[in-house]
């Protein structure tokens, strides 16, 4: 078990001073397609990657390319994703629970039914994002862009929205978003 952690640690890296390294990436999505919580996958490429349904508690993302990637249902718990690009990306059903989104561009993803409650999406890209039937309890949305996004059946009691730039391209100037300008 501890040379498989170390191995998903150094992939990476390896992967980083290599040229072709298409049997080390291979190896590294097995490995995360079974699991793996609490990996440093910083500035990862797995764009138009599939990891529906895995586990990714406390793994940091931070800066990885995720862009067009399918990951429905996949579980972030107190994920670091902060300056992830995970435009156009499928993250139905995911589980953001109390993850780390700061800076992230989700724009034209699909976070229908996802749960967010009390992440951190301030000063994220929401532009044209689904986030239909999203449950977005208590998550603080201040300086986040939601310029055209599907906020039908939201959830949004509590979320912090000051300074969001609302679907309608306003801005908020209150916590709610009640008053905007």
């Amino acid at each position: 078990m501890l040379w498989s952690r170390r191995w998903l640690l150094v992939t990476p890296v390896i992967c980083l001073l290599l040229v072709s390294c298409s049997h080390l990436k291979q190896k590294l999505k097995l490995k995360i397609k079974k699991g793996c919580p609490e990996c440093n996958l910083v500035e990862i490429n797995l764009q138009n990657a599939s990891f529906t349904g895995v586990d990714l508690f406390a793994a940091n993302l931070r800066n990885a390319n995720l862009r067009n990637a399918n990951l429905s249902g996949t579980y972030f718990f107190n994920a670091n994703l902060s300056g992830t690009n995970l435009s156009s990306a499928n993250l139905s059903g995911a589980y953001l629970t109390d993850a780390n989104l700061n800076g992230a561009d989700l724009s034209g993803a699909n976070l229908s039914k996802a749960s967010l409650g009390r992440a951190d999406l301030s000063g994220v890209n929401l532009r044209n994002t689904n986030l239909e039937d999203a449950y977005l309890y208590n998550v603080n949305l201040r300086e986040a862009d939601l310029r055209n996004a599907d906020l039908r059946n939201a959830d949004l009691r509590n979320a912090m929205l000051l300074g969001a730039t609302w679907t309608d391209g306003k801005r908020c100037i209150s916590q709610d978003c009640t008053e905007r300008k």
